[in-house]
């Protein structure tokens, strides 16, 4: 039962991941000025996140800490 969990939080984390990821890839390449198009994850990396979730999550939480010390 715990697993269907952690794959479920996994499945919603690779959701947020790659819905906030188009959107900061398109301001970004307007930054640049840049004409490549954005590329979406692979489905090998899609799972790697839904596997590898709690050190994303770790990740995000360390950045928001991060840049709150330096304000």
């Amino acid at each position: 039962m715990w697993l269907t969990y952690y794959l479920l939080i996994g499945l919603g984390f690779t959701f947020i991941v790659e819905t906030s990821s188009i959107h900061h890839a398109e301001e970004i390449q307007f930054l640049k000025g840049d004409d490549k198009p954005f590329e979406s994850f692979s489905m090998m990396e899609r799972l790697l996140i839904i596997v590898l979730w709690p050190m994303g999550i770790m990740s995000i939480v360390k950045e928001l800490f991060k840049k709150d010390d330096e304000y």
